[in-house]
């Protein structure tokens, strides 16, 4: 294929001092020697810290970009004594103690208590394809695979000191803000940016970025922006799982490219897929029109068809530790034992 393919990769983090929510100075971020490249940023609420990749040209280099950017943050974190969290939610905090951010004062105004309640985590891979008749083709294509992503990637159960009886709080909670759940299909760029725009002319919200679906057309990069993950407590498990999505666009546009339509799926089964997914995580069951199939083995089917192009990009290893997910029953699985054992989930990296 002649087609370009770009990546990149957005993780949100939780800093705290002595259990209080730390806000890191940037300046002092990007100021030490060994500091990654990509955009460091602060979040909605206080203490959380964004860090976006730069524009990654190779899976390898995707891979190498999170591993990268993990290894120095809990290097930094360890010096500064501070607690460096990854998961989907952090199991204890409870939000109406927390601050928001001055940046976020527009999104507070607008979104009140549904915004602030939200002390969510996730994982954002971004996926361009230079052809825009093709992106498109790929993000409609991808709808049927973001439930079983949030399967792999639930890491989030426990609320607030409770568990919640969910694997990904993060998914369900994110349903009270407008704009999310599953994907609506999409015509074209050009149909997608004048629907945005007509929104903004209407008031609805006040920047293009305000859809927050669990993939959506970036308004800016034009890229696909899987956003259903959870973050992801191992840093190898973050970085397997940004290479497995970005693969599953480029096996889709190799599918495309042959002449096979794939499917879109059928709306109501792909919300029921999500309500599965983020209820039992890799113990879910997901709808397909003829039959029902155990996320487990449709990962072990998937991962047997884009072996070949892993091997290509040579990142063929992050099958193993996509299998080890498998195996162990994924994030919030662990969790849960490690609640039930030392009455502690593993979520710092850093303590």
């Amino acid at each position: 294929m002649s087609v370009q393919f770009t990546f990149g990769n957005e993780e949100e983090f939780l800093l705290l001092a002595n259990k209080q929510p730390f806000v890191m100075p940037l300046n002092q971020l990007r100021a030490e020697p060994d500091c990654p490249a990509g955009q460091w940023s602060h979040e909605a609420h206080q203490g959380m810290l964004e860090h976006a990749t730069p524009v990654c040209f190779s899976l390898q280099s995707l891979h190498q970009h999170i591993l990268q950017s993990r290894a120095f943050l809990t290097r930094v974190s360890q010096s500064m004594q501070l607690e460096l969290y990854c998961g989907g939610t952090h199991p204890s905090l409870d939000w109406p103690a927390l601050q928001m951010t001055r940046d976020y004062q527009a999104v507070i105004d607008e979104y009140q208590d549904t915004v602030k309640a939200l002390t969510l985590f996730g994982m954002h891979t971004h996926i361009g394809i230079s052809d825009h008749s093709l992106l498109v083709q790929v993000f409609n294509a991808l709808r049927p695979y973001l439930a079983p992503l949030l399967a792999l990637s639930a890491n989030s159960p426990f609320y607030r000191g409770r568990d919640t009886g969910l694997c990904s709080y993060r998914a369900m909670q994110f349903l009270l803000m407008p704009r999310t759940g599953t994907p609506p299909l999409i015509r074209s760029v050009q149909a997608e940016q004048a629907r945005i725009h007509e929104l903004l002319q209407r008031g609805c919200f006040h920047k293009a970025a305000s859809i927050w679906t669990d993939a959506r057309l970036h308004p800016l990069y034009n890229t696909i922006e899987v956003r259903i993950c959870d973050m992801q407590t191992e840093p190898e498990d973050a970085a397997a799982l940004a290479v497995l999505t970005a693969a599953i666009a480029i096996w889709l546009a190799q599918q495309l490219a042959k002449g096979q339509q794939p499917d879109h799926g059928d709306d109501w089964l792909l919300r029921e897929d999500r309500w599965q997914a983020a209820r039992r995580g890799l113990a879910a069951t997901i709808q397909h029109k003829d039959a029902a199939e155990a996320v487990t083995v449709f990962w072990h089917r998937m991962l047997d068809k884009l072996m070949p192009l892993l091997q290509q990009h040579q990142v063929a290893h992050v099958a193993d530790t996509i299998k080890a997910m498998l195996q162990h029953g994924g994030g919030a699985a662990i969790q849960r034992q490690n609640m039930k054992t030392s009455q502690q989930p593993q979520l710092a990296l850093v303590t």
